[in-house]
């Protein structure tokens, strides 16, 4: 059960718990990010500010010193035009006109310029808070799903857990069971089998006891009954009878022998016969032709 219970905390460590907090990690590193390019404060934006400052400065800089090379020494700000002609014309009525309008429509529009720009960073900023909340939305969907999931995951591990238990308490109470009524038939058929042979042993001992005192008193009786010269009358007929029948195998074993013999004579006369008719056919039934060489033709022609 401790083993179980181990295993199933590891997995759902390794597995469950990991991916969601990768998954967490995940949203607030994307939320996070949003939150800081909104503010300008994200490497990105860091970067092209100073980058934008170091051009301006250097920009200002080469001005200054442009104006400085430019301007003559001890006069301060004060440019003298040299002009050849003194006669000074008017300027034609377009230019005049023109120099005149002075525009204030920049000056005019400034506030409301200002108040859209506002408008649009504070929309820029609501939409972002609303990206970032529904982001947030999502992630606590899925938190609550990955805990369901967790949860049920448990609950099944669990309950497979149980069954599995109970399971293998029945299939080992039902094993233990069958062990102990077998040994129970095993312990009686060895003792029926040992009784059995005790009584077939005491019955063999009884059985050749009273074959012996049988055989006695038979050996007895003949010996009171017998005739003088029987046994030797009896041993010489037996004598005659194996003699007549050694003499029996011995004409059996010399016929089979002449009938091999006469069998192997026969094979042999077919095989010589046999080698003859193939010698025979082997020779061609007309002489070899004698065919004379193409330089003798040639001369004879």
């Amino acid at each position: 059960m401790e083993a179980a219970t181990s295993k199933r905390e590891a997995y759902l460590q390794s597995n469950v718990i990991h991916k969601a907090k990768r998954e967490n990690a995940k949203a607030a590193a994307v939320v996070a990010a949003a939150a800081a390019k909104t503010s300008g404060t994200d490497a990105a934006s860091l970067e092209a500010k100073t980058a934008l400052y170091h051009r301006l400065q250097a920009a200002d800089v080469a001005r200054q010193l442009a104006r400085a090379k430019a301007m003559p020494k001890g006069r301060g700000d004060v440019i003298i035009v040299a002009i050849d002609n003194p006669g000074i014309r008017l300027p034609p009525p377009e230019l005049s006109r023109r120099l005149s309008v002075v525009g204030g429509s920049l000056l005019a529009t400034a506030k409301a310029r200002q108040a859209g720009a506002a408008a649009r960073r504070l929309s820029a900023r609501h939409a972002a808070l609303l990206k970032a909340s529904k982001a947030n939305e999502r992630r606590a969907a899925a938190l609550a799903r990955v805990g369901k999931a967790s949860a049920a995951l448990k609950t099944k591990v669990t309950a497979g857990h149980e069954r599995s238990l109970v399971s293998l308490a029945l299939a080992e109470g039902k094993r233990l069971h069958l062990v102990a009524a077998n040994t129970q038939r095993h312990v009686a058929a060895t003792r029926r089998v040992t009784e059995a042979g005790e009584a077939l042993k005491r019955a063999g001992v009884a059985t050749k006891t009273e074959f012996d005192g049988a055989l006695e008193r038979r050996a007895a009786t003949l010996r009171k009954i017998a005739k003088t010269g029987v046994a030797a009358v009896r041993l010489a007929a037996f004598k005659s009878r194996r003699e007549a029948q050694r003499a029996a195998v011995l004409a059996k074993m010399a016929k089979a022998q002449e009938r091999c013999a006469s069998a192997t004579e026969k094979r042999d006369a077919y095989l010589a016969k046999r080698v003859q008719l193939a010698r025979k056919r082997m020779v061609a039934m007309h002489p070899k032709r004698e065919v004379a060489p193409a330089t003798e033709e040639a001369t004879e022609k």
